[in-house]
């Protein structure tokens, strides 16, 4: 299953397209090049067409390459996608314009029908028009293989990714059988094959399913990431463990640096969620100059999520609440107590109040007595 080219679908698209494979709107992939053929040799009788326009960027030289976008409109929107062809094509194609004043026609087969090419290419740019032809035997073949109705969007996706019955016959010999187009399309697309299931295997990735696998090439995780991930001492790491790795940027250097800042001990998910918040040695550094003495990760990370910050703090303490206990700090914090509302309570006559009373009244609610009385006049 495994397709020459590149891949030109970054992941948010990517994810678009394993999600709403029938809509071909963000559906971006490398497709497998077929042998340049002559357009006199397509096979007749086929179901069903589609029409559109092409573009393309050729370069020349030793090992001539192509990207080639398509694009179909209807009366509701368009849709296009990009794929790479391989030299040897490519090199077929240059030598058609060269011959040939810049025209060009060449074919493209796949197991659900033919993709025809003509146009023109000139100082490495092509434009033209493609017509699809439908091989009528395709979807019945994939009937027969659990996958119903397909519609000309999909059929025409099988085309652009080389999907056929042999496709869908490897999945099921790997254990993924009642498979919707969708699945297939993200195996397509991501190369999950045999080759990749048994190199999951080989590093303890065993009886993962097919969206699993899938989210493994995703995020380019490979043998000989999951190698080293448990070679740094975080324990037993199964599938969403090394997902978060990856996403999160945890690595040798990034533990290292958070066992240095002197938290306390630290497990793989502390680890991660310092990742995730940006727990940095600049910010430890500055987490222990706001004067709450010896600080651990528990701390620091209710100091980050809540916001206590310098400024924080003086605006609070300007109105005479020192508040040299963090757990005082977040108490404020998290309650709301800003300097705006201190400087309501002055205003309506409270002053003087112990921080524990600043707190109550902002819990039950005083404030909103405070704004009723100013209104009135009390």
């Amino acid at each position: 299953m495994k397709k020459p080219g590149t891949l030109l679908m970054n992941t948010a698209a990517a994810v678009s397209a394993m999600r709403k494979p029938s809509t071909l709107l963000m559906l971006t992939a490398a497709a497998a090049m077929g042998a340049l053929t002559t357009p006199a040799a397509a096979w007749q009788g086929s179901s069903s067409s589609v029409e559109g326009s092409w573009t393309g960027r050729f370069t020349d030289g030793p090992a001539p390459s192509a990207e080639i976008r398509v694009t179909i409109w209807d009366q509701r929107d368009g849709w296009n996608s990009g794929f790479e062809i391989d030299a040897t094509m490519a090199r077929d194609i240059l030598a058609q314009a060269r011959e040939n004043d810049g025209a060009v026609d060449f074919r493209l087969d796949r197991e659900a029908g033919s993709i025809r090419f003509e146009g023109r290419v000139r100082d490495g740019r092509g434009l033209g028009e493609f017509t699809f032809t439908e091989d009528p035997a395709y979807r019945s073949a994939m009937r027969e293989l659990g996958l119903r109705r397909l519609d000309d969007d999909e059929v025409f996706a099988a085309a652009m990714l080389d999907i056929g019955p042999g496709a869908v016959e490897e999945l099921a010999r790997l254990g993924f059988a009642s498979l919707d187009f969708g699945d297939v399309v993200s195996a397509a697309v991501f190369d999950v094959d045999a080759a990749f299931v048994t190199e999951m295997e080989g590093v303890g990735l065993r009886d993962l399913d097919l969206d699993e696998l899938v989210s493994l090439r995703v995020f380019e995780l490979d043998a000989e990431f999951v190698r080293e991930a448990r070679s740094l001492g975080l324990g037993p790491l199964d599938h969403d463990d090394l997902v978060a790795m990856k996403v999160h940027d945890l690595t040798a250097e990034t533990i290292q640096s958070a066992l240095e800042l002197g938290l306390g001990e630290l497990d793989f998910d502390d680890l991660v969620a310092m990742q995730v918040h940006g727990i940095t040695d600049d910010f430890v550094a500055d987490a222990e100059s706001l004067g709450f003495g010896r600080l651990d990760l528990d701390d620091v990370m209710s100091i980050k999520i809540h916001g206590i910050t310098p400024d924080y703090l003086r605006s609070i303490r300007s109105f005479g609440y020192e508040l040299e206990d963090l757990d005082d700090a977040l108490s404020f914090r998290i309650h709301g107590v800003t300097a705006d509302w201190l400087r309501e309570l002055r205003d309506a006559g409270f002053e003087d109040l112990e921080a524990d009373e600043v707190l109550r009244m902002r819990i039950h609610g005083f404030d909103d007595i405070l704004r009723k009385r100013r209104r009135v006049g009390v």
